[in-house]
């Protein structure tokens, strides 16, 4: 509270030069405040390998949803935010997975990249053996506008897709998952991650517009459902062949908890049928 009246203060005494300056200096302080005192040993983040004691929260939006039922990928969680980095745990899940469970790295790869993260994105562009590509509804967030339902690329163009939480926010996606599919070469694969309530089958109503009644459905004000336990037969009735699995390294130095990671979350791999 006393951080918002001083800071709805300052705009209005300030030129909007210095106001943004201010602003911007009060960031860079917070951030490194946040970072000195996450510093220790327990976590490590496996883009930036800083380690320390703890990583930071994401509160979420509040919604009673959370205390209802169990939902997995979505809600509150403590471990979420690399303080250095900023990656989330999402998206070093997906990346953990694709380094310690497939050949994405190694083989020659064309790869399609929906709503690229700050940090898996430039992870994956920067590999000689994948042609990358990128792409996102809102211009400028990828190399390419994307509309996922109505996707303006060739039948079967990439080996492998990543789409990470974002089928939750499209009203039409199993059309977005028969595009998927289409641009996938046949015995091409894509993770299709989505926050999941297991206990659970699919929440959805098209008539459900209001972003508070979202929040309070959903979880979140912009989602148009909260899938449940049918999420992997909702993509079977596309054409995938699913699989919901962990990561298993044959090494064992693996530990969820190291990387700040959901304990529960599965990886969700569609795989076309060859």
């Amino acid at each position: 509270m006393v951080k918002q009246w001083v800071g709805n203060a300052a705009r209005q005494v300030l030129p909007d030069a210095i106001y943004s300056q201010c602003c911007r200096s009060y960031d860079q302080l917070h951030a490194g405040l946040q970072f000195l005192s996450c510093l220790g040993v327990g976590r490590q983040c496996p883009f930036c390998n800083h380690r320390f004691r703890k990583f930071l929260a994401d509160p979420g939006e509040p919604s009673p949803l959370f205390s209802q039922v169990q939902v997995i990928g979505g809600g509150p969680f403590d471990d979420a935010i690399c303080p250095f980095c900023r990656s989330f745990e999402r998206e070093r899940h997906v990346y953990l997975y694709l380094k310690l469970m497939t050949q994405i790295f190694v083989d020659a790869i064309r790869l399609l990249h929906i709503a690229p993260e700050r940090n898996l994105g430039p992870v994956l562009a920067n590999q000689k053996n994948i042609q990358y590509k990128s792409g996102d509804l809102v211009p400028n967030r990828g190399q390419i506008r994307i509309d996922l339902t109505a996707i303006d690329l060739p039948n079967e163009t990439f080996d492998v897709i990543i789409c990470n939480h974002v089928l939750e926010h499209i009203p039409k996606d199993r059309q977005a998952m028969s595009e998927i599919l289409r641009v996938l070469r046949p015995g091409g694969w894509a993770i299709l991650q989505v926050p999941i309530a297991p206990g659970i089958v699919t929440r959805e109503d098209e008539n459900v517009v209001d972003p508070r009644e979202r929040l309070r459905l959903y979880g979140q004000h912009d989602h148009v459902r909260l899938y449940g336990r049918d999420y992997p037969q909702r993509l079977e009735s596309i054409g995938f062949r699913v699989a919901a699995t962990r990561i298993k390294p044959t090494n064992g130095d693996f530990h969820p908890e190291r990387f700040g990671l959901l304990p529960d979350e599965l990886i969700y791999v569609a795989t076309k049928p060859a």
